[in-house]
């Protein structure tokens, strides 16, 4: 009878042991849980910041981009000055698409305006003959998360002989940190029959599509600030 009690008081307090690690590593998974959705949360209310590029094959139509061959492997010298110049259009186009992000909260560069500051600071000698890529300049100077480059283009319309003109773009995110493209949109031939604006009707189609554009653009970010994270629970 005294040794059953024995191994009875074994068993319990086996069992008691048992409970208690349970319920620890409840508590510190719990903790952890509680400590990586807070850290989540937070990081989901912080936005990354943009910049609009006219895209390289924007450049080249506007003969704003020359390729050049930089001691044995080809560059490009990219002229955003006389782009803005040359088209009348772009400035409106970059603001259409820069004002559907800022007003749901995504921290803005305008690529002109850096321009105009990069050479008051006198930071380019001459931002239209200088043999580094200006491109990479306003980025070191900007550093913004993401680079959004939007591509348009307007033909006549082929099925009717009157003068209405059909208008495609293309808006691309680009991750800095990785240079991939994270999110893409593409609407080919809208028509104008209002002889709209070009940025006026693409801020009108992007209206009902730069939802999901976003929502890709927030889930990247959010896995570029959750990876140096790591928590790590006391004791472990």
């Amino acid at each position: 009878m005294k040794t059953r009690f024995v191994l009875s008081k074994i068993i319990k307090g086996f069992y008691l042991s048992m409970v208690c690690l349970m319920l620890l590593s409840c508590n510190s998974v719990s903790n952890d849980n509680n400590l990586k959705g807070a850290t989540k949360g937070a990081i989901g209310q912080i936005k990354p910041s943009l910049m609009v590029f006219p895209s390289d094959a924007l450049l080249k139509r506007m003969r704003c981009l020359e390729e050049i061959d930089n001691q044995g492997s080809n560059s490009y010298v990219r002229d955003y000055k006389k782009a803005f110049i040359n088209d009348s259009e772009l400035k409106f186009v970059i603001a259409s698409v820069e004002e559907l992000f800022s007003k749901n909260g995504y921290p803005i560069e305008n690529l002109e305006q850096l321009i105009k500051q990069i050479d008051n600071e006198n930071a380019i000698d001459d931002m239209e003959s200088i043999d580094k890529d200006s491109k990479t300049i306003l980025m070191n100077t900007a550093r913004p998360d993401f680079i959004i480059e939007i591509d348009y283009e307007s033909r006549q319309d082929p099925s009717t002989r009157n003068p209405n003109i059909l208008i495609t773009y293309i808006l691309t995110a680009i991750d800095v940190y990785t240079n991939k493209t994270v999110a893409s949109i593409t609407q080919p031939d809208i028509k104008n029959p209002d002889n709209k604006s070009f940025g006026a009707l693409i801020k009108e189609s992007l209206e009902n599509r730069i939802g999901e554009f976003q929502g890709q653009l927030n889930t990247r970010f959010e896995d570029i600030m959750e990876k140096p994270l790591k928590v790590t629970p006391l004791g472990r």
